[in-house]
């Protein structure tokens, strides 16, 4: 439960921040975060809302984020219950605009790890007669994940 509680954290603060600004929402388009960064399915949901609302010249608000979910995404009315107190929640969060850097840090860095994991656990559960195949894949899949961190490392 604890994980879910920061990756929901550092999730509603990243997304907080280019909801509120346009600034920010090209920054983040610039350093190719995409809806594969978050693990939660609202948290997915709102970041594409945020695309929507961005490329569409629109302020992201509750009724804007409500007509993307029923009209674009073609969500059921009932369906909203699901989301919309994740958005409310999130857009009444006061995250310092300077955050910026060490928040998309940290829905990148909880990107990557959940991707190791992900690749450690898909080796850990291969039989052994394709072990040697599993484990090149596994170092192809995490050569793939640090080239695509800024650093080139965790």
């Amino acid at each position: 439960m604890k994980n879910i509680s920061l990756e929901k954290n550092i999730e509603a603060k990243f997304l907080n921040l280019i909801i509120n600004s346009n600034e920010l929402m090209v920054k983040a388009i610039e350093s190719g975060v995409s809806e594969a960064y978050f693990r939660l399915e609202s948290s997915c949901i709102i970041f594409k809302s945020c695309f929507w609302a961005f490329d569409n010249h629109k302020k992201l608000t509750e009724f804007n984020f409500e007509y993307f979910c029923k009209n674009v995404c073609g969500l059921p009315s009932a369906a909203l219950v699901n989301y919309v107190p994740d958005f409310q929640s999130i857009i009444g969060l006061n995250v310092p605009y300077d955050d910026y850097d060490s928040v998309t840090s940290g829905v990148k860095y909880q990107y990557l790890t959940s991707k190791f994991k992900d690749s450690l656990s898909e080796l850990k559960d291969s039989n052994a007669g394709n072990f040697e195949e599993k484990l090149e894949e596994f170092n192809v899949d995490i050569s793939s994940l640090l080239s695509t961190s800024e650093q080139g490392n965790f």
